[in-house]
């Protein structure tokens, strides 16, 4: 299996602000630069995967190393943005309404 199974072929494996939910049911967001050549590229939990103030994603000081994350990873936002992990159209989700 790929380091993330829902990575795009020609992306990097990380960019500073990914959010990522491990295989623990930990949600970590990767540092900024900084902090990955520091050696702490994680940070557990995601406190904002976007700054609006000045319009970019938001990458996090790091606290944690990069081992921190149970593999394997599954991407879930990447430059501020939700990514499609799942195709959620009303038929693929109909059997999830409980309503009569």
């Amino acid at each position: 299996m790929t380091e993330i199974a829902n990575r795009q072929p020609h992306e990097p494996v990380w960019v500073e602000g990914d959010v990522v939910l491990d295989a623990a049911a930990d949600v970590y967001q990767r540092a900024d630069e900084e902090s990955v050549a520091a050696g702490w590229p994680w940070q557990l939990g995601a406190w904002s995967a976007y700054d609006l103030r000045h319009n970019v994603p938001a990458a996090p000081e790091g606290d944690h190393p990069e081992d921190a994350p149970v593999r394997p990873l599954t991407l879930l936002v990447r430059k501020g943005k939700a990514v499609t992990t799942i195709s959620m159209t009303k038929e693929s989700v109909s059997h999830l309404d409980s309503r009569p």
